[in-house]
């Protein structure tokens, strides 16, 4: 009969639980991006990557995405003359030495900030150290609404509109700021890095002052 080959009830398997991957995780949270809804999902990929073991390979796929979806911030400084709505005049924000990029602000945007805590963490995992990642604790900012706040009279003087994305761009700058510092302030800290340490400190106490407006 068809019920003589049925298992006995003590010899199943009971169905296994399903589990919520990495992958999961990170495409769950790309999904939110697309919609236009912000997601601590990249957090919590990155809380996972600090207490478990990953696979090498898991660990490079999931760099190369963050990486790819960073650079989308990044400007490269040779071609802003043709950047839409570029100006002349602060443009860039937090320059301490030369290079060859910039990091786009995007007010009222936070994910840059998780993504990149999602790469710097699989990049040490990957290589031990950030020293490779130094460039971004120099890289200044590109964003025409900062310069409002660095002159009072100026911006009492613009639409509300403008001031509001005065003030977004600064707590973006700020965020951005004491993101860096989280990362590359940690021990031991890459005598390479301390001077561009020292000079963000110092942008984060400025940028303080101007919120106060």
């Amino acid at each position: 009969p068809i019920h003589a080959a049925a298992v006995e009830p003590s010899q199943a398997t009971a169905p296994a639980a399903p589990r919520l991957s990495i992958g999961t995780l990170f495409d769950a949270a790309l999904v939110a991006e697309e919609r236009g809804a912000f997601s601590d999902l990249y957090d919590e990929v990155t809380v996972v990557l600090e207490s478990h073991e990953v696979p090498l390979a898991t660990l490079r796929c999931l760099r190369l995405k963050a990486e790819e979806m960073i650079d989308s911030h990044v400007v490269q400084l040779a071609a802003m003359p043709a950047i839409e709505g570029h100006s002349e005049e602060h443009v860039l924000f937090g320059v301490h030495q030369d290079c060859e990029a910039a990091i786009k602000v995007v007010p009222q945007s936070r994910s840059l900030f998780s993504l990149f805590g999602l790469f710097q963490m699989c990049h040490r995992k990957i290589y031990g150290n950030l020293s490779a990642l130094g460039l971004f604790l120099s890289c200044p900012l590109y964003s025409p609404q900062l310069a409002v706040l660095q002159n009072f009279s100026i911006f009492t003087t613009i639409p509300d509109k403008e001031k509001d994305a005065a003030i977004f761009s600064g707590i973006f700058a700020l965020s951005w700021w004491c993101e860096l510092l989280n990362c590359f302030g940690a021990p031991p800290v890459a005598s390479a890095d301390l001077e561009s340490l020292r000079a963000r400190v110092r942008d984060v106490a400025g940028m303080l002052d101007r919120l106060e407006l």
